[in-house]
């Protein structure tokens, strides 16, 4: 992998590359095996380049990659803000995927930090959108985010009814056509 960045960072000096690409390709890297200082920098450059030359809709997915490599290197409450600021935005613009990531995160995070309460708010702002239930069910890491809530909670029929719901696939099963 060195050596492919390496020689895609030669590459993505060109004029003809974009600074979003440049910044993506250095957060992506040090997030996976560079420097954790590098990739914060590259994802607050990059969350800053898109607030002000993307269209909402189209900032979304950079924003939850940069306050997912925030998240990675300990910048916690600026990762937490940024994913607030996706799940408000992609609320308003009826973009739900990027809703569910961002949710899903939340949730994961106020968890790992032992938040359980919050964790639980944000399951329920999920909730009080009342999405179909066949989006959820094709949100596996939300799904399993909110089972985690669950499992906190000793709900244990709800945690159930998430992973192996009645009448519908499991979790675990896929389907490739």
């Amino acid at each position: 992998m060195d050596a492919a960045y390496t020689e895609a960072a030669d590459l993505a000096r060109s004029p003809d590359v974009s600074a979003m690409d440049r910044l993506c390709l250095t957060m992506i890297y040090n997030a996976i095996r560079g420097d954790p200082q590098i990739c914060a920098t590259a994802a607050r450059e990059l969350l800053a380049l898109a607030e002000r030359t993307l269209a909402p809709m189209h900032r979304l997915p950079a924003m939850v990659d940069c306050a997912s490599a925030l998240r990675r290197f300990g910048a916690v409450g600026e990762a937490e803000a940024a994913y607030d600021a996706v799940f408000t935005a992609a609320s308003s613009l009826s973009c739900y995927d990027q809703l569910a990531d961002a949710c899903h995160w939340l949730i994961e995070m106020h968890l790992d930090s032992g938040r359980v309460d919050v964790a639980r708010q944000w399951v329920k702002r999920y909730y009080s959108l009342r999405r179909p239930a066949a989006e959820l069910q094709r949100q596996r890491h939300l799904r399993l985010a909110i089972a985690r809530t669950y499992l906190m909670q000793s709900r244990w029929q709800a945690v159930a009814d998430l992973i192996d719901p009645p009448g519908e696939e499991a979790l675990w099963c896929d389907r490739v056509s």
